[in-house]
């Protein structure tokens, strides 16, 4: 597998028992039989840094951030942190609108933040932001060229104060991560009573992965680095258990094909409008590829 694996119990409820599911690209899935969580087993040792390398170097997505931003010339570098402020990505503009409402000190903290565009975007809307994120490259240039204030490492070592954030953003991280409760309680720790958590991550249970099977693209695998794979109910169940009322649950996108798969390249149009229409009959059922979760952390 090119690293070194360990096998765990279930990183949810502790259990040692779980039933094998299948192996993909030498990455077995299983389930746990108590609570039922599906998670890789066995796991990297080390999984800060699989993610470190995997987001900072290897992945197609992330792999170029530092690098496209180093290659910029300061006057486009101004042009685009201002496009990035003025215009931000319709996901962003989403998700800052969902956390409004829960503004007081105005300080926001995203996870997993990569090169820093959402919080650009949030500290044009006058929030105090923070950032994590685990690739030191990503890290430097939040930092050092969009002028954020970014740890570079695990969120559980940035050792923020309790209850220091009106909202926690954590963007496609969980999954990622060998200790996903450890991780949400550290989450849930820093944010003030009454504050807003929004996760998104893969959803398990999508309809995108019973039509693809094994093929997904986002089942575990050395190329994404997805060990923890949840499902609507087992994330309402974890963020639940650890003093969050969530609020509300949508699941969204669905695909016939993975992304740059190129299959179907001559119906891609007519395929795109029926993922469009399926999806708007499957996300409000859960069965969307992705899951985003918000909740409120209880006083």
């Amino acid at each position: 597998m090119g690293t070194d694996f360990v096998h765990i119990d279930c990183p949810l409820c502790g259990s040692p028992s779980h039933t094998r599911c299948f192996d993909r690209d030498g990455y077995v899935h299983v389930r746990c039989r108590n609570c039922r969580f599906v998670f890789v087993n066995p796991q990297p040792r080390d999984d800060s840094e699989v993610n470190a390398r995997l987001f900072g170097r290897d992945h197609p997505a992330f792999g170029s951030i530092a690098r496209g931003w180093r290659s910029l010339s300061p006057e486009e570098t101004a042009r685009r942190i201002e496009a990035l402020a003025e215009r931000p990505r319709r996901r962003y503009r989403l998700d800052l609108a969902a956390l409004e409402p829960f503004r007081q000190s105005g300080a926001l903290l995203d996870v997993g933040c990569a090169g820093g565009d959402f919080l650009v975007a949030a500290r044009q809307r006058g929030w105090k932001t923070a950032g994590v994120e685990v690739a030191r490259e990503n890290a430097a240039v939040a930092a050092e060229i969009l002028g954020l204030d970014v740890w570079n490492g695990r969120l559980e070592d940035a050792a923020f104060p309790a209850d220091a954030f009106d909202v926690v953003r954590a963007n496609q991280v969980i999954e990622h991560l060998q200790d996903p409760r450890s991780f949400a309680r550290e989450m849930i720790r820093v944010l003030r009573p009454g504050g807003a958590l929004l996760v998104t991550t893969i959803n398990f249970a999508s309809a995108t992965r019973a039509v693809l099977g094994t093929r997904w693209n986002y089942l575990g695998s050395a190329h994404n680095g997805h060990i923890s794979l949840f499902t609507p109910g087992t994330l309402r169940h974890l963020l639940d258990e650890l003093g969050c009322t969530v609020q509300r649950t949508d699941t969204l996108g669905f695909r016939l094909a993975n992304p740059g798969s190129g299959a179907g390249s001559l119906l891609r149009r007519p395929r795109k409008l029926a993922e469009k229409a399926l999806g708007a009959l499957l996300c409000p059922l859960g069965l969307g590829g992705r899951i985003r979760v918000l909740a409120v952390k209880r006083g």
